[in-house]
């Protein structure tokens, strides 16, 4: 039987697995399949707004591995990344507790999804009563935001009944879990353990001491389980490499990046800036980590993240309820940026002076659209656009489009501030494909030397080559040689020249100072109404 190895990416709308060949990492086969999130119609706000079920959840992945004849190979390593969602099941540890949607329903919703920011309140008390310095100084300075796994759980504890116990697992921990069952393969590496430092990566369920876990049981009276539970060992049960993670982490492994001078920024439904370490643990103000034990108990690679969240839907918000599209009834953002394109490349001529990017010189978007996770932590943080008139036409669209992507260049900016040793930007995932973006990413680092995949059309399979890497290598996936499946981009001609390169990277500068005062303001209003 040939070797193969597997790698899963589950992301916000779809799960996509690869088969790839153990012996030279080649890519066998691969598969997509639709998995939706759902939307509470309870408009409460102690009740949860977005789920999934890991009933379909599941069944799209048998599908997957169905349409790939998984049971024909020799599996020798699974790697697995999803979103940083919370799976809750009853205290069997098999049925899925309901955190909303009618009885009635097709697959029970126990999934509380990644951008599910409900545990406001639970993530307030925390970080004013639990947290030590340390910690926080871990989480940014700041502490837990509500997205986090740990507030989640608190919120989820503090609705059940006196006498009701759960267990609730790592979305990516359940899934390689339920795999590892169906193919009779040991999942002990999966078992919850205290990471070296007692962090739990990006805040999530698993990696904490146990002062954390009993913390939450005294505050909230309430009992629970961190899965998975009872590894599984039966007599003919297979050693295979298992390893997961959230899914951000395999587009870092991906890239296989450059410990302290490279980073990778993981662009689709939202941002996540990631940066390995070897040196000695120091932290950042603003940034989450180090984190440990990412690969194993072994590895000692320290890992510092950077995020925004809903950067892909911000883009999406903006384009299709712009009353141009709603006229127009255009609602496919890749069609929508493509006739944007094509306007603003028929309106820029030869003279650097009529490039349409100075038609935005005096609009600024701020797209914190659910409050910033770094640098500002900050949850009141929301959007702002500032240029708004009555025009409705092409061109006021246009100019939406590219205040948009320059508010994505300054949050990058925010994040590779903190980092004065970066040489190399790795971007991967949708956002990745769009020109527009990465030359205005390039003008504005002009040091940096900026890198996408080869295969640009298949860059949303990066998340399961990490994956399987990952599983495959461990820490020292770092090592492998990935430079053949990486290049720097084709970039905008006319942005290139000397004259206008230069003014482009001025009015960015000055833009960005202006998006600062911009979110120091919006901090200063809000206080004034606290």
């Amino acid at each position: 039987m040939t070797e193969v190895g597997i790698g899963i990416d589950l992301g916000s709308s779809s799960i996509r697995v690869s088969l790839y060949c153990y012996n030279d990492d080649m890519l066998l086969q691969t598969t997509c399949r639709p998995v939706p999130y759902y939307t509470n119609d309870n408009t409460n706000h102690q009740s949860w707004q977005y789920s999934q079920s890991t009933n379909e959840i599941l069944e799209r992945l048998d599908e997957c591995f169905e349409e790939l004849d998984i049971s024909a190979y020799n599996t020798k390593a699974l790697g697995v990344g999803a979103t940083c969602s919370m799976a809750v099941f009853e205290a069997d540890d098999v049925t899925p507790h309901k955190i909303f949607g009618t009885d009635s329903a097709k697959y029970p919703l126990n999934v509380v999804f990644w951008m599910d920011g409900t545990s406001s309140l639970e993530c307030e008390n925390l970080n004013k009563n639990a947290l030590p310095s340390y910690t926080k100084k871990c989480l940014g300075g700041k502490g837990f935001i509500s997205e986090m796994g740990i507030p989640k759980l608190c919120h989820l504890l503090h609705g059940l009944n006196e006498n009701d116990s759960l267990v609730v697992y790592d979305l990516h921990k359940y899934i390689a879990k339920k795999i590892c069952e169906k193919f009779e393969w040991s999942y002990e590496m999966l078992k919850n353990i205290p990471n070296a430092n007692g962090i739990g990566h990006d805040g999530e369920l698993c990696g904490w001491t146990t002062n954390v876990y009993d913390y939450i049981m005294e505050t909230t009276g309430k009992s629970f389980s961190i899965g998975p539970i009872a590894p599984l060992l039966p007599n003919n049960h297979k050693n295979i490499r298992v390893s997961s993670f959230i899914d951000c982490y395999a587009g870092w492994f991906a890239t296989a990046p450059k410990l302290n001078h490279s980073m990778t920024m993981v662009a689709g439904t939202s941002t996540c800036y990631l940066y390995g370490s070897t040196k000695s643990e120091f932290h950042i103000d603003g940034i989450w980590g180090p984190f440990t034990n990412i690969f194993d108990q072994q590895d000692r690679i320290k890992v510092y993240q950077g995020g925004s969240s809903l950067t892909g839907q911000l883009l999406s918000h903006v384009l299709q309820n712009h009353p141009y599209c709603l006229k127009n009834n255009y609602s496919n953002v890749v069609d929508i940026i493509s006739l944007l394109e094509d306007y603003i490349v028929a309106y820029d001529g030869n003279d650097e002076k009529s490039l349409f990017q100075y038609e935005s010189k005096k609009c600024f978007l701020y797209g914190d659209l659910q409050g910033n996770r770094t640098p500002f932590a900050d949850p009141d943080l929301k959007g702002v656009y500032i240029g708004e008139t009555l025009d409705t036409s092409l061109k006021s669209l246009a100019i939406k489009y590219i205040t948009t992507l320059e508010f994505l260049v300054f949050q990058t900016r925010m994040i590779i501030e903190k980092f004065p040793e970066i040489e190399t930007l790795y971007v991967v995932g949708s956002q990745s494909k769009n020109t527009r973006l990465l030359t205005l990413l390039q003008i504005s680092f002009p040091e940096i030397s900026i890198y996408i995949a080869k295969d640009i059309e298949s860059t949303e399979y990066i998340g399961p080559k990490g994956a399987y890497l990952a599983a495959k290598y461990g820490s020292k996936v770092i090592d492998v040689d990935r430079s053949n499946d990486f290049q720097k981009p084709q970039l905008i001609p006319s942005y290139l020249e000397t004259h206008a390169r230069k003014q482009i990277f001025n009015l960015m500068n000055k833009k960005y100072e202006i998006i600062l005062d911009i979110i120091k303001n919006q901090q200063k209003y809000n206080a004034m109404m606290s």
